[in-house]
């Protein structure tokens, strides 16, 4: 299909984004009866996690060796950022699964990094992947459709996931596999939602998942030079099919169409965080750090410029020193000084709470 033609199906999805991404003047209009984000975003954060290191699991092994040397900090993310998603939870229940694990994963990168082949590595480390999910996940919150649809909408809007994946490319052209293997993730959770579809949403659904993965993400390898000019149609048509999901499963997806409660959240989940780092469980600490970041950095942080730029500068000095951030998160702090006061994790937290409990209050007014 020509580009004419995709940008005439993601052109009718933007009014669609711009209704779901918009602060909350229609709130009510736009309510569903699941709100898994708001129920339980440490769940979803574990979830996304295991989802992630298969992602890059699959990114690893789809690349003769070797891979592309701009590939390899996309893949380092598996044990840096992703695995940190779960890993507290499934050391408090199974330690040995945990150290297991984790050296799985450093022998997939050690294979990666010398440009040896990795399917015996890929294996072994995805087996062991597949015990940790059965420890962290619960089965019953697995199999509910708003779960399943909270899976998706990570996977198509979240940082590496279909959008973000193709957007970031344009910066970090490597990025790009990411969502390479996202589609082909999401088309297979898709289909477990299906039956609870309408026929004509079923039709919508298959003509976007076609168009991602024939027209924008046919192959791992990016395309050189890279169709950056295409970005906008890759987020539009996540954006229209996350729409669908939100319809099918009576569930909102979007946690940022209330500014202000989303603050109060933020605040709760990172408050369980402190009160981890403060028993000296720094990596159940990380979990819920991890949780608020990706919410904050796509709803709140251009919010905080606006009305309450101080908030958003504490934010951009704290998190980094806590969790693996992105390089977009210092946009417009790139040239502040890092944080180097002698605080606690267990304080720097508190500064995070603060920031969310004072962000909740401007934004009501």
């Amino acid at each position: 299909m020509g580009n004419g033609l995709h940008r005439a199906i993601a052109a009718g999805a933007l009014a669609a984004v711009a209704a779901f991404t918009a602060p909350a003047l229609a709130q009510d209009a736009m309510e569903h009866a699941n709100s898994p984000f708001f129920e339980n975003l440490l769940y979803h954060n574990q979830v996304y996690g295991i989802e992630m290191v298969g992602q890059r699991l699959k990114m690893a092994e789809a690349f003769r060796p070797p891979v592309p040397k701009d590939l390899v900090p996309q893949l380092q993310r598996m044990e840096r950022r992703d695995f940190a998603r779960f890993r507290g939870t499934l050391a408090q229940r199974q330690p040995a699964l945990e150290g297991n694990l984790a050296a799985a994963l450093r022998a997939v990168m050690a294979a990666v990094e010398a440009g040896k082949p990795v399917t015996a590595e890929v294996a072994k480390a995805r087996a062991l992947l597949d015990e940790a999910a059965k420890i962290v996940v619960d089965q019953k919150m697995k199999d509910a459709p708003a779960n399943k649809a909270a899976v998706l909408a990570n996977l198509l809007v979240a940082n590496d996931g279909v959008a973000e994946a193709f957007e970031d490319s344009i910066r970090e052209i490597w990025g790009f596999p990411n969502g390479w293997a996202a589609v082909r993730r999401v088309e297979v959770l898709w289909a477990e939602l299906t039956p609870l579809a309408r026929p004509e949403q079923r039709d919508e659904a298959a003509g976007i998942l076609d168009l991602l993965k024939t027209s924008f993400y046919p192959r791992p390898e990016p395309k050189i030079p890279f169709p950056k000019e295409e970005a906008e149609d890759v987020e539009a048509l996540a954006h229209q099919l996350l729409s669908i999901i939100e319809a099918v499963t009576d569930s909102t997806l979007y946690m940022g169409r209330d500014f202000a409660k989303l603050s109060t959240y933020l605040a709760e989940v990172t408050t369980l965080a402190c009160q981890a780092y403060a028993r000296g469980q720094d990596p159940i600490g990380a979990e819920g750090i991890h949780a608020v970041l990706d919410p904050y950095r796509v709803n709140l942080a251009g919010a905080l410029d606006l009305i309450a730029p101080e908030l958003r500068k504490q934010a951009t000095l704290v998190f980094p020193r806590l969790v693996e951030v992105e390089y977009d998160f210092y946009e417009g702090f790139e040239n502040v000084p890092p944080d180097t006061r002698p605080l606690s994790n267990a304080q720097l937290c508190g500064e995070l709470v603060t920031v969310f409990t004072e962000a909740q209050k401007v934004l009501k007014q």
